[in-house]
């Protein structure tokens, strides 16, 4: 059992971040190394080295984390008796989630000196078979690393100290933290600030409410996965609905 206060979970999300980045950047390292096969070549080997590392990372966050995400409930039994509607409700809040993000950076437009928002741009990017490695790091295993982290670990840990609003609030805020752009720190990443937030708060209510990790990861699935497909497939609903 884990017993976490909030400089504690600070402190743990510190080393998460700087441990990605750093194995992110050593990986990554090899994109300098000579590639023949052309452009697409290229960009598969970069982008399947973009899955290598955060699969890596997975690897590290469970095998290092996983005494403490499960010695309540065993692994083999967090995907027994699942329940088909708390599924269905993940996966709801998902699609909540995507649909609310064009009305919250929206609501950024309106405030003075905000860049204003052009509205969703789905269908805009053309598909290249280069891409799919690094969308399975992002529609799958970032969400797995993330919510076995922020909510299996993290969350869980702040419940034995705090009250679970205070738990929630806490997980969530260092949840949007880690999503945002330190490297260019402006005013447009407030909205991301924003949207990480409601997520976290989202996936950490399902956490609370089933007392398994595996509702945040699928809400957590769809959230990405509908953001990345749309990326692709223009859906006349989603282009027109704001």
């Amino acid at each position: 059992m884990t017993n976490l206060n909030v400089w504690k979970a600070l402190l743990a999300t510190v080393i998460y971040l700087v441990v990605l980045e750093l194995l992110g950047f050593t990986v990554l390292l090899s994109i300098y190394v000579p590639i023949s096969g052309g452009l697409d070549m290229v960009f598969l080997t970069i982008h399947s080295l973009t899955f290598l590392y955060k699969f890596i990372f997975l690897l590290l966050v469970f095998f290092l984390l996983r005494k403490y995400i499960f010695s309540e409930v065993q692994l083999k039994d967090e995907f027994k008796n699942i329940l088909i509607p708390g599924v269905a409700f993940a996966l709801l809040l998902g699609v909540c989630i995507v649909f609310s993000q064009p009305l919250i950076k929206e609501a950024f437009s309106l405030i003075p000196g905000y860049p204003a928002y052009d509205g969703p741009s789905y269908g805009t990017e053309i598909f290249h078979f280069w891409r799919i490695p690094s969308l399975l790091a992002a529609i799958l295993i970032g969400p797995i690393t993330e919510e076995l982290f922020f909510r299996g670990f993290l969350l869980r840990g702040l419940l034995h100290k705090y009250r679970p609003v205070w738990a929630i609030l806490i997980s969530s805020l260092l949840f949007a933290a880690l999503h945002f752009n330190w490297y260019n720190p402006n005013v447009i990443n407030l909205s991301v600030l924003v949207i990480t937030f409601l997520g976290g708060l989202m996936a950490g209510w399902l956490y609370i409410k089933y007392s398994r990790v595996i509702y945040p990861i699928l809400f957590h699935i769809c959230w990405n996965f509908m953001a990345n497909f749309a990326e692709f497939v223009e859906v006349p609903y989603f282009t027109h609905i704001f």
